[in-house]
């Protein structure tokens, strides 16, 4: 059984639309550059930690980017819980964008708690809603007693 929170970092070039009295103002937006930060939570419906269970699992959030605003960096944080009963050189977590793997991150039963910075190649990310998706590949070793 895998718990998985994560969150979302998205650095953004705010473009500005065309318009009067937008020529001065595009200088000095050039140099401006924000971040926003979110919880996976906030694009999920209910906010409570995501469970991937059985051998495989997937689970996938959209999340939303404005066509007004320029990508210029995105990294995804993540925290996440494997079992200790894991076959180590089976099981992973893989993460993807728009039905592209961007990272596989092993999983191991002697390290079950786990912190990763991934980043996501922005040309993967459009205007619009994006599929953010987890799945994972674990398989248990089952013990006799």
């Amino acid at each position: 059984m895998n718990r998985l929170e994560a969150t979302l970092l998205v650095s953004c070039l705010l473009a500005l639309l065309p318009g009067a009295g937008v020529q001065d103002a595009r200088a000095s937006a050039a140099d401006e550059t924000w971040s926003f930060a979110a919880p996976l939570s906030e694009f999920m419906a209910r906010d409570e930690p995501l469970m991937l269970r059985n051998s495989e699992s997937e689970f996938s959030v959209y999340v939303p980017i404005s066509e007004r605003i320029e990508v210029s960096e995105a990294r995804l944080l993540l925290e996440f819980t494997n079992s200790i009963s894991l076959i180590e050189e089976r099981s992973q977590l893989r993460v993807g964008v728009n039905g592209r793997v961007v990272a596989q991150i092993p999983l191991s039963p002697r390290q079950p708690a786990v912190e990763a910075e991934l980043p996501i190649p922005v040309r993967l990310l459009e205007p619009g809603f994006n599929r953010l998706t987890f799945s994972v590949a674990q398989h248990l070793s089952l013990i006799h007693i």
